[in-house]
C-alpha cells in the first residue's frame, strides 16, 4: 500500500497567519509528478485526458501496491485509456517512461519524424 502519511505545516501566507494544513507525504508528491509527466506524455500521443481521468488515476493508485508493476498499469490504464484502439499507444508509453524510471527521454530520440527539427 502507498504511503499516505501526512504532516502539518503552519505558515505565513500573503501577509495571513495560516493554521496547521495538511502536507502530503514526499513520496506521494513525487508520484503525482510522475503521473502529471505520464499524462502529458499520453496526451503528446493523442489521448484525450480530461483532469477528472487524471484525477481518477491517482485515487486508483491509492488501491493498488506501487511495486506490483502489473496492478499499476492496469489501475492508469483503466482510468486514461477510454478507446481501445489507443491500448497499445499507452502500453508502449507506460513502457518507455516507468523503464526509464520517470526520466523525460532526450530529445532527439523522440523528435517525431514529421516536426522540422
Amino acid at each position: 500500500m502507498p504511503p499516505v502519511l501526512v504532516s502539518a505545516v503552519a505558515g505565513h501566507v500573503n501577509g495571513v497567519w495560516t493554521a496547521a494544513a495538511p502536507r502530503p507525504h514526499p513520496q506521494v508528491t513525487l508520484m503525482h509528478t510522475h503521473i502529471r509527466k505520464f499524462v502529458r506524455r499520453l496526451r503528446a500521443r493523442g489521448i484525450d485526458i480530461s483532469t477528472g481521468e487524471h484525477l481518477d488515476a491517482l485515487a486508483a493508485l491509492q488501491h493498488v501496491p506501487w511495486l506490483d508493476r502489473a496492478a499499476f498499469r492496469e489501475a492508469l490504464r483503466t482510468t486514461l485509456v477510454k478507446r481501445a484502439d489507443l491500448t497499445p499507444v499507452f502500453d508502449e508509453e507506460f513502457a518507455r517512461y516507468f523503464a526509464q524510471g520517470g526520466q523525460e527521454p532526450s530529445r532527439a530520440r523522440t523528435r517525431r519524424a514529421d516536426v522540422p527539427g
